[in-house]
């Protein structure tokens, strides 16, 4: 039983030229990772490698992922799922050790998985078509050291939206906010809101940013800001 046939197209490429017709698709084998795979098989996939500390799933064709093939990897740290077509995820339990979540470059558009990575320091999100940030995207308590959720299609922060988490590092640069606002902002280091659409600024918009060292504003909109604006940094 023949299973993976390849075929040497040159004389084939000869017989067309001369106007012949070739009705037998002579392509390569399918990528593994076009293949579908059953989620009672993706859900057990990872079973028995506890002492994984660092997954790399990046570049493949993921559409959806959950915490479920994860649950046993109780020493991973890092998960890579960059450069795939994730639309959903859905972490709600089992990543209590996971530190570094790297899933820039997806089509993720909600941020409510967010709040099932307890000790997540570093999330990468950019490259998204995330829209908006709600109040509830992160739990309380959460304390990142680097957030990034530069070059989405982010236009609208909830008030309350970073209030019950720290963010050292805060990247929203890249994106289409139109107002800068105070959205609950606190314990950040480092603001990125670079090439953005903001033209207009409340009157304390970076209110309680007193350890804030690098504040990043160019290639936006702005004409004048409020004589307050300024005042806490």
């Amino acid at each position: 039983l023949i299973k993976d046939l390849i075929v040497e197209r040159a004389h084939l490429d000869d017989v067309v030229a001369a106007g012949g017709y070739i009705s037998v698709n002579t392509g390569s084998a399918p990528d593994a990772n076009l293949i579908p795979v059953p989620k009672s098989v993706a859900d057990t996939a990872f079973d028995g490698l506890a002492e994984v500390r660092e997954l790399d799933l990046s570049s493949n064709q993921l559409t959806e992922v959950s915490s479920a093939p994860f649950m046993t990897l109780f020493s991973m740290h890092t998960l890579d799922l960059s450069g795939n077509r994730i639309v959903q995820a859905d972490f709600r339990s089992g990543l209590e050790s996971l530190k570094t979540l790297l899933m820039h470059n997806n089509r993720i558009s909600e941020l409510d998985f967010v709040r099932g990575l307890p000790f997540i320091k570093t999330l990468d999100l950019s490259g998204n078509t995330i829209l908006k940030i709600d109040a509830e995207a992160f739990n309380e308590g959460q304390s990142l050291l680097l957030t990034n959720l530069s070059h989405n299609a982010i236009l609208e922060v909830h008030p309350e939206a970073f209030q019950g988490s720290t963010h050292l590092v805060l990247d929203l640069s890249h994106n289409r906010l139109k107002t800068l606002t105070q959205v609950g902002w606190r314990g950040i280091q480092e603001l990125h809101l670079q090439d953005n659409d903001l033209y207009n600024m409340t009157p304390t918009p970076l209110a309680g940013l007193l350890q804030l060292m690098q504040l990043h504003l160019q290639g936006n909109n702005l004409f004048s800001f409020p004589p307050n604006a300024f005042r806490d940094l």
